[in-house]
């Protein structure tokens, strides 16, 4: 009688976000398989527990919708693991950059707008005078 020992975990893949720079709303995205189906997938946002779906399949994708506006803006990974029938682990990680800060406004973009503000408060002052 032969035995076939299996001791590798799952395959596991990140399809999205498909760049490292997020910021609002994005979907995390991630697909798995195994020989010995594929029992679970756990989202880990910075090692956070964030979402997890159950399943028995050989093939399996899970999607989580990940909202960077609750998070401060930095460098972030994420690790989704997947477990198989056998107890098995596989697991990939990424790593993104939240940035929802507004860019900053240019320089000369304040400087017209002061030089704006200025101008109409001298109108005003010499309007007042000739009154």
């Amino acid at each position: 009688m032969y035995y076939t020992v299996d001791n590798l975990g799952p395959s596991i893949n990140i399809t999205s976000p498909p760049t490292t720079v997020v910021k609002d709303t994005v979907w995390i995205n991630a697909a798995a398989n195994d020989t010995n189906y594929v029992t679970k997938i756990v989202i880990y946002i910075n090692n956070t527990l964030v979402y997890y779906e159950e399943y028995n399949s050989l093939e399996a994708n899970i999607s989580y919708l990940w909202d960077t506006t609750q998070y401060d803006d930095g460098k972030y990974n994420v690790t989704v693991v997947a477990y198989d029938s056998l107890g098995n682990v596989g697991s990939e990680t990424k790593f993104y950059y939240i940035d929802n800060l507004p860019p900053p406004i240019p320089e000369h973009y304040i400087t017209a707008l002061l030089a704006l503000i200025t101008a109409s408060i001298i109108t005003c002052i010499l309007l007042r005078k000739k009154h």
